[in-house]
């Protein structure tokens, strides 16, 4: 495998992304209102009572976001979501506080060959896509060059990032959904940035066939039981969030239901929820029944109870077994997960003497499919039921050259390879990314090969200028595209260390 020599530009070591804008509110061309953002650069003294107007304008280029950036003849920049690149557009604005907002599209006086109609009948309400409206190669594009900015924006020059690995089938591929409930008790998703809004959904075209199967069992059942949803304003309601999985491999389908308290009657009503799920969700055979008071309006699955059926469902990846529960983190596209893993393995180069550390391992994915190959890993993991997790499927497996440790991953990886330092590194931090002070101590371990998994092109970016000052060269880049009709992508880098520093 050839390797490319990378350079990083004066002064960025350290790379910050400017807080220029202000966050987007809501939604939607087409749609009664949605908020743009104007471009800091273009100042902000204009009067706060300024009129409702009509205003032309032209999209210009792609945010980071997923959203537009487009311009009026005057010279105004705006972020728009919803348009495309090349189009044109007149849009009905108005000042609310210092944002501006979209009352409406009037026209679109132009139009881009990469527009396609989107599936979804809710697109451009629910929250859960941005991008159904390009074609699939446009969006692969688009992602690429998301990785290609997230490096520049680090001062890294790399001479070539792969081309996106995409999807033959770009929808139907999640295998967990978190869902919501109207005020009148419909499942669905919150609006795009409202989270005190919830849409209802009949169907969804990225989840999974069985995940659509329990919406509507979950929709029906709680519109026949007259059970209302929870206010988030008020804090008053019953019904929360309905977490689905459904495993690809096995079929095996799992709902937890969480309610604001236990209601009256409540309990004999779920007794109908799960014979619905019987009849209507394939492979359904576990539900878990939570009682979440908390004012906020996160899922907290940590009291629970079974209420119907297994403890866990059984997922396959790379050959292996895996144990999802309600907390489980899993890679929520197992088809191109299975890519994700052969393109890591691949990248480690492992041989039957190397010494491989996980970092940020979570239930072992990674680590159990490279210790296959190698003498021995050792994975990392701050979260201790996830580590919990790994270790049990470590066992059921039959794997026992792993080792797995709980903690946090700056101050755990020095201590657990002291003396004993890894050949090959392999880091999926989250997408706040790894930090300075653990790509630093990556960096004085020696390891002679790196590879990283990102969630964030920009974080990706910022992690590596922290590296490459200790010998090391990118190698390769290699988008994956695990979350089709959104703008996140996925990418996994090797680096080898070619200079000591």
């Amino acid at each position: 495998m050839g390797s490319h020599a990378c350079t990083l530009s004066p002064g960025a070591i350290v790379c910050r992304r400017l807080a220029r804008y202000e966050k987007l509110l809501s939604l939607i061309v087409m749609q009664p209102e949605y908020t743009i953002k104007k471009s800091a650069k273009d100042g902000g003294n204009e009067s706060l009572e300024e009129a409702e107007r009509l205003v032309q304008v032209i999209a210009e280029e792609w945010t980071s976001n997923g959203t537009v950036w487009c311009c009026t003849k005057e010279g105004d920049r705006f972020e728009v979501p919803y348009l495309l690149p090349g189009e044109r557009a007149q849009l009905r604005i108005r000042r609310m506080g210092r944002k501006r907002q979209v009352i409406g599209e009037i026209a679109r006086t132009a139009t881009a060959a990469a527009r396609t109609q989107p599936r979804c009948p809710a697109f451009g309400r629910c929250g859960g896509c941005l991008l159904q409206h390009v074609a699939y190669e446009e969006q692969l594009q688009l992602k690429r060059a998301r990785v290609i900015d997230g490096l520049k924006k680090a001062g890294i020059s790399f001479p070539q990032v792969d081309e996106v690995w995409g999807m033959e089938v770009p929808y139907h591929y999640r295998n967990k959904m978190e869902f919501s409930f109207t005020l009148e008790g419909m499942a669905g998703l919150h609006a795009r940035a409202d989270w005190q809004e919830v849409v209802p959904l009949h169907s969804c075209s990225i989840a999974l066939p069985a995940i659509e199967a329990a919406l509507a069992a979950l929709t029906a059942w709680s519109k026949g039981a007259g059970l209302p949803g929870y206010d988030r304003r008020t804090q008053e309601g019953l019904l929360r969030h309905a977490a689905v999985r459904s495993s690809f491999a096995t079929g095996e389908g799992m709902v937890t239901l969480s309610t604001q308290r236990d209601d009256p009657g409540l309990q004999a009503a779920l007794g109908g929820l799960v014979q619905l799920l019987q009849a209507q969700m394939p492979g359904f055979c576990s539900f878990y029944w939570v009682i979440d008071p908390q004012a906020g309006d996160a899922l907290h699955l940590q009291q629970r109870r079974l209420l119907f059926g297994q403890p866990s469902i059984q997922e396959r990846l790379g050959g292996l077994r895996y144990t999802l529960g309600p907390e489980t983190f899993f890679q929520t596209n197992t088809q191109q997960a299975e890519h994700l893993l052969a393109l890591v393995i691949d990248l480690v180069q492992p041989t039957p003497s190397m010494q491989i550390a996980d970092l940020f391992c979570g239930v072992g994915t990674f680590s159990l499919a490279l210790a296959q190959h190698v003498q021995e890993v050792i994975g990392v993991e701050i979260v201790p039921e996830a580590v919990h997790q790994a270790v049990a499927n470590a066992k059921a497996n039959g794997i026992d050259n792993v080792r797995f440790f709980a903690g946090d991953v700056r101050r755990t990886f020095p201590r657990v390879t002291a003396g004993d330092p890894p050949d090959v590194v392999v880091l999926d931090p989250p997408r706040s990314g790894a930090g300075g002070k653990v790509m630093r101590s990556i960096g004085r371990s020696g390891a002679s090969r790196i590879v990283y998994v990102s969630c964030n092109p920009d974080s990706l970016g910022t992690d590596l200028a922290w590296l490459l000052p200790f010998g090391y060269e990118i190698e390769r880049v290699q988008p994956v595209d695990l979350f089709p009709q959104t703008p996140h992508v996925e990418s996994v880098t090797s680096l080898v260390r070619r200079v000591l520093p």
